[in-house]
């Protein structure tokens, strides 16, 4: 390969990623979001299983996605006061507004089979994970 377009391909490889971290800092659209779900992640045999937590969150207003190599789990969690008149907010500490949230995940995995459901503010998805084949050893006669 020529020199140049080495340098230009790890030029696109490093724009990319510094795009990936502003996206997850920022959102997709590039707002800054106050609210930000902690995830669980854990891993078994068979499946890997994403816990978000996200009390507040109306399924109408959740989108749970596989895009590439991550779980993106993003929405809206609306204020838990209405805007009815005469009344004063005198204290505000939970987080609302929209949110983006990217998961990577390493494993090989199928989500086509994926389940997700959204009970007691938590959000539980569980992605059937795949027997990646490169790791057994096929002896080839000759």
């Amino acid at each position: 390969m020529y020199p140049a377009l080495d340098w230009l391909m790890e030029l696109r490889r490093i724009q990319s990623a510094i795009h990936r971290i502003f996206e997850q800092i920022l959102g997709p659209q590039g707002q800054v979001s106050l609210f930000y779900p902690d995830v669980n992640v854990r891993v078994d045999p068979t499946h890997v299983e994403v816990v978000a937590d996200l009390p507040g969150v109306h399924p109408t207003e959740l989108q749970v996605y596989w895009e590439g190599q991550a779980l993106i789990i993003e929405g809206v969690k609306r204020p838990t006061y209405g805007d009815e008149e005469g009344v004063r907010v005198l204290r505000l500490e939970r987080p609302f507004g929209p949110f983006y949230r990217t998961i990577p995940i390493p494993w090989a995995i199928n989500p086509y089979e994926a389940s997700a459901a959204l009970q007691n503010g938590w959000l539980v998805v569980r992605l059937p994970r795949i027997v990646d084949r490169r790791v057994h050893r096929i002896d080839i006669p000759v």
